[in-house]
């Protein structure tokens, strides 16, 4: 693990990563980002560099900033079940959600 971690904004979420982090997203369409032959994304939204001695802010990106990451599998959550109900009506509906994620490796924050 290098000292140097950024705070990244994926998927309307934001992550404070390093290189070698694993982290769980909600999934996401991969089209917005760029990438290479080995499967590894590029994002220019990092929001903030943090190092051991200073911190360098965006505003709101760092302009020359990318993060690197790496989608190693997508998974499901908890089932999520919503229940409807009207008393004396005879209405009742049950339904289930699953939600998705990505599962994914930080590769690396370029400066």
């Amino acid at each position: 693990m290098s000292s140097q971690r950024a705070c990244i904004e994926l998927a309307g979420k934001q992550f404070i990563v390093g290189e070698g982090d694993l982290i769980k997203v909600p999934s996401f369409s991969l089209k917005k980002f760029t990438s290479d032959n080995n499967g590894v994304y590029k994002t220019d939204k990092v929001l903030a560099i943090l190092t051991d001695n200073s911190i360098k802010v965006g505003t709101p990106y760092i302009q020359s900033a990318q993060a690197l990451f790496k989608v190693e599998k997508t998974v499901k959550g908890k089932k999520v079940v919503v229940f409807k109900f009207k008393k004396r009506k005879g209405y009742h509906k049950k339904i289930g959600h699953r939600q998705q994620y990505h599962i994914i490796k930080v590769v690396g924050v370029q400066v």
